[in-house]
């Protein structure tokens, strides 16, 4: 039992109690002495000093410290290659005069990091325990030694002496242990600064795909005034970096273009051009391997061009694999692309409606909208003039419009709102639910007919169809409407789908606002029966900003749109239909000068303000929701737009890629770029599956997330052996167990040291218990510097800060040469504190109420 004062110097506070018994003389006061008053007030200076004594005891917070049996000290000291030999004895040095204040009864474990021979520091306690070496500075590992080391119920200590660059970062579960045993983790850090600069990581931001522009990322870490990068593969190098200076570190960004499909080995090298900067030249190289992928598989349907396809892959180049479509047999071979989804891309270049039946370009749409397809609508009087897709199924699809020269006719409307006012619709869901139904009806002229149905466990009316004149009508029946009831929805639909089946207008809408909780039924028939009969269903989704997958569905079954309505700042304006016209526009001859809209995703180092002057094109209208990226700079005429479609991309270019409208830019350098850019935005470039890579150790988990327009598709991926580098060649597949309904997740046990390739496809649900891959386009590579990262060009970023790990364990942050302090042992647990202070704050609060009550005592 000892007792020990925290904060000592507080004891020279002490030194002012003097003045508690100094009392300065009272002028013009006459006193009367007396031995009473004297003894009073001696007595009161009594209890003040009593009282400031306790004080300031208090502020030097004494404790008792009592011994817990025999404690363990566990030292770990790092000797990898990544400490430098000045840092290898310093840290010796340090071990040595740390080791020498052990008490004789303490039991001292070493564990020694990157070094296999013996320890040979000298040990105070002759029963110390020496552990066995790793080869690497795996801290984790050596954490996990040090825990086990301590046997459980005893108390003890870490030491830690290293650099903290850790090659892997697994120590989270260790350090929850020790926190939780109570095992404090002094750390003492190694860190000075070394003239060295090596490559720490190879990145590439977005998938590479051969024969189109890659980028990859290089950081590199140290000091240098000049230095640049060298990136080459076993065939010799790809590309060297202009110089750059590093004040620390510095992220250089090379490009290139891979000329095969496959695993890319990359070596990237950096060279130090400033002498003196660069102390260990031997860690400059990083190897890495890119999975390449295949081209895009581009499908060409063109009608007036000869050898369109040819020219097209002339143009686009081996980043693209482009298919032609016999011009006698387009139909045919589109139905069959589409059926064996084979194709990242599809082009219709100025074909005629005439030859794309309307079932046809009914599958087109859908392998857009559900499966991603890209497609590139372009040409000229073909496609959007005379005998083009104008009031077609696959117009729809396009982010253009066509403008009409004629005057435009108004069509008539028939609404049915079908509005929920069951129990959970009441408070403000109903209240929005009311709102969006009046903003329905403001959309509405004179001869448009309009009709409400509520439904609350039934059906009713509460507005029969009548002509949306009858404003007062209208209102009233919306202001009536009021919750109670269950939710049935599927009379009210069928109730609203007779209301507007006999009636002759142009365009007939159902329009359902419910929160989204209803019975479950064959909706998806009713609704597509609706559609036949050109009825088209929207919903909106009150009270909430989550997305209702059920109200989500019957929108797309039933050709309209789906509105997530949270608040009234959300109200959306109806579109309720499109004017129609006579004719279509008329194709435009001269030279048009154009301007380029868009971000430099689109165009990348293509500078499309150099396009010259178009020969022609076709005058359109951008829809609402369409992005403009090239438009005629007197008309603002878009020339190039595009939106997204479902799953899917769709870009109309209204003129001949390879005809006479762009003549000029076929004589343009930057054309094949610049076309090159277009098709691959366009194009889906996915797979129906989304793959993650995690490494931990000698497991690799796998994670695909199935696209919810994938169907019952299933995920097949195998293993390539490492010598199998660029070829298609796969061996056993891996066993993917479902998760969830588009999650699926496997697992691979390998050496952590082993670079791991693979290759995915996806199967059908039919064929999943004896796999026939339908495509293997895809990829993978999980490198060894994922989980584990070598020794010497480890990321100062990505190691283990040593001052957070002595604060999170309770431990402290050692300095210098200077002995293990007091509060060292306290946080280790070897010593039991029992605070005193509180005590002593006890006896000062007693000290100044008995002062309190003496001053009020009244006087005898």
């Amino acid at each position: 039992m000892d007792i020990r004062f925290l904060y000592p110097l507080y004891f020279f506070l002490l030194l002012a109690l003097p003045l508690v018994w100094w009392r300065p003389p009272r002028s013009n006061t006459v006193m009367s002495p007396g031995r009473k008053s004297g003894r009073r007030g001696l007595l009161q200076r009594g209890w003040r000093t009593l009282l400031l004594s306790a004080l300031i005891l208090a502020l030097t917070r004494p404790v008792l410290l009592s011994s817990q049996g025999e404690p363990y000290r566990v030292f770990i000291i790092d000797r990898s290659a990544s400490v430098s030999p000045l840092q290898q004895r310093r840290g010796a040095e340090v071990l040595e005069k740390l080791l020498a204040q052990m008490p004789d009864r303490d039991k001292v474990s070493l564990i020694e990091l990157g070094s296999a021979r013996d320890v040979q520091e000298p040990m105070t306690n002759a029963e110390a325990i020496r552990i066995r070496s790793t080869s690497s500075s795996s801290l984790s590992t050596a954490l996990q030694a040090a825990n086990q080391t301590i046997p459980m119920g005893s108390q003890g200590s870490i030491t830690l002496i290293s650099d903290g660059l850790a090659t892997d970062r697994h120590w989270g579960p260790v350090l929850q242990a020790l926190i939780q045993r109570g095992i404090a983790v002094n750390t003492f850090d190694l860190d000075e600064q070394i003239s060295d600069v090596y490559p720490s990581r190879i990145r590439t931001d977005v998938e590479a795909r051969v024969g189109q522009t890659m980028q990859v990322i290089v950081d590199v870490i140290g000091t240098a005034a000049e230095l640049r990068v060298r990136l080459s593969n076993p065939d010799g190098e790809l590309v060297l970096s202009e110089p750059v200076s590093s004040a620390g570190r510095v992220a250089v960004a090379l490009e290139f273009e891979p000329s095969a499909a496959g695993f890319l080995h990359l070596t990237a090298e950096v060279i130090v051009t400033s002498s003196g900067d660069d102390a260990d030249p031997d860690n400059n190289r990083l190897n890495h391997v890119v999975p390449i992928q295949d081209p895009l598989r581009v499908l060409y349907l063109g009608w007036r061009q000869t050898g369109g396809a040819a020219k097209l892959q002339t143009l686009l180049g081996a980043g693209f694999a482009v298919t032609a479509a016999d011009p006698a047999n387009l139909a045919a071979d589109l139905g069959q692309a589409l059926q064996q989804d084979s194709h990242h891309l599809v082009i219709l270049d100025d074909v005629p409606a005439a030859q794309l039946p309307t079932d046809l370009q009914q599958q087109l749409a859908v392998a857009v909208n559900e499966r991603g397809l890209g497609l590139l609508y372009s040409g000229g009087e073909a496609s959007f003039g005379d005998g083009g897709l104008e009031r077609t199924v696959l117009a729809d699809a396009l982010p253009v419009e066509f403008i009409q020269r004629e005057e435009k006719k108004t069509p008539s409307v028939a609404l049915a709102i079908i509005v929920d006012t069951s129990g959970s619709m009441a408070g403000r869901r109903l209240i929005l639910a009311k709102q969006f139904a009046r903003l329905a009806t403001r959309r509405l002229r004179r001869e448009d007919w309009i009709g409400i149905v509520e439904f609350h466990g039934a059906k009713r009316w509460a507005l029969p169809m009548m002509p949306a004149s009858n404003n007062v009508q209208i209102e009233r029946a919306i202001s009536r409407l009021s919750d109670g009831g269950s939710t049935v929805l599927y009379p009210a639909l069928q109730e609203a789908h007779y209301g507007l089946k006999n009636l002759r207008t142009r365009y007939k809408h159902i329009l359902l606002i419910t929160d989204g909780d209803v019975e479950q039924r064959d909706f998806e028939s009713a609704v597509r029966r609706m559609a036949k009969d050109g009825i088209t269903v929207s919903s909106v989704h009150t009270g909430s900003r989550s997305i209702k997958k059920n109200l989500l569905d019957l929108s797309l079954w039933g050709k309209g749109r789906y509105f997530n309505l949270s608040n009234q700042f959300q109200m959306v304006d109806l579109i309720l239909k499109q004017p129609s016209t006579d004719k279509p526009p008329a194709y435009r001859r001269g030279d048009f000068d154009l301007v380029a809209r868009g971000g430099t995703g689109w165009w990348g180092p293509v500078e499309p303000s150099g396009l010259p002057a178009l020969k022609g094109y076709v005058e359109v209208k951008a829809r609402p929701s369409g992005e403009v990226l090239m438009e005629e700079r007197d008309r603002g005429h878009p020339l190039l737009a595009t939106w997204h479609y479902g799953l899917g991309r769709v870009t109309s270019l209204m003129t001949e890629p390879l005809g006479e409208g762009t003549a000029p830019w076929q004589q343009w350098q930057d054309y094949g770029a610049l076309l090159g850019r277009i098709v691959g935005r366009t194009a889906s470039g996915r797979t129906p599956f989304r793959y993650w890579l995690e490494r931990d150790g000698d497991q690799l988990r796998i994670s695909a997330e199935r696209h919810n327009r994938a169907g019952a598709l299933q995920p097949a991926v195998a293993l390539v052996s490492d010598e199998n580098v660029g070829t298609t060649a796969i061996g056993e597949f891996l066993q993917f167990t479902q998760q969830s309904p588009n999650r699926f997740e496997a697992t691979l046990t390998s050496s952590p040291a082993r670079e791991l390739r693979l290759l995915a496809g996806v199967v059908g649900q039919e064929t999943a218990q004896s796999p026939e891959v339908r495509t293997t386009d895809q990829r993978l590579v999980s490198m060894v510097a994922a989980d584990t990262l070598l020794e010497r060009q480890v990321d100062p970023l990505m190691g283990l800060d040593l001052e957070r790990l002595a604060r999170a364990t309770g431990g402290i942050s050692l300095e210098g040469s200077a002995p293990m302090p007091l509060e060292s042992a306290l946080a280790s647990g070897t010593l039991t504190l029992i605070k005193f202070w509180p005590y002593v704050l006890l006896l000062a609060l007693l000290a100044y109420l008995g002062e309190l009550v003496y001053r009020r005592w009244p006087k005898a």
